[in-house]
């Protein structure tokens, strides 16, 4: 009689370690680049669709903050201060931009007295009323325009 002889593969410890070292190895990297994908789409520094939005950054130089009301380049200069919030801001603005568009006009500065930085300052040391227009030359005051009205007359 033959005896069928049936060959065992035996793997030794050290094999199993590495299988699973491997496979922790793996899985652990896995979860990395899964949770790195999760947070670059989220943050959108990845982006999903193809389309390409151009941002333009534009820098403006009207609004100013009110402690730099007396140190712009230009030695004569207009700088209405007012509300943000106000119902004829808008309108001051609209006011401001067609003056601009005249030949041999003035700089034109705003400056937000609402702001936290601005209000103290006006408030307290320049004691300025919305809205108030101010013409600077020189760096110093040569005429203040107070008033709604005046400064609406002001831009006729």
């Amino acid at each position: 009689m033959k005896r069928n002889k049936r060959h065992y593969k035996t793997t030794t410890s050290t094999e199993l370690d590495y299988k699973r070292v491997i496979k922790i190895g793996v899985g652990v990297v896995l979860v990395l680049v899964i949770v790195y994908l999760v947070t670059a789409i989220a943050s959108g520094e990845i982006k999903l669709n193809n389309k390409k939005v151009e941002e333009k950054t534009t820098i403006q130089y009207e609004e100013i903050f009110a402690g730099e009301a007396f140190n712009r380049n230009a030695s004569e200069y207009y700088v209405l201060f007012c509300n943000s919030s106000d119902s004829y801001a808008s309108y001051y603005l609209n006011l401001i931009k067609s003056y601009r568009s005249q030949e041999n006009s003035l700089p034109f500065y705003t400056v937000d007295i609402e702001k936290k930085m601005n209000n103290d300052y006006v408030t307290n040391e320049l004691k300025i009323e919305n809205p108030t227009i101010l013409k600077i030359k020189d760096s110093k005051i040569v005429d203040t325009i107070t008033g709604k009205d005046n400064v609406s007359n002001f831009f006729k």
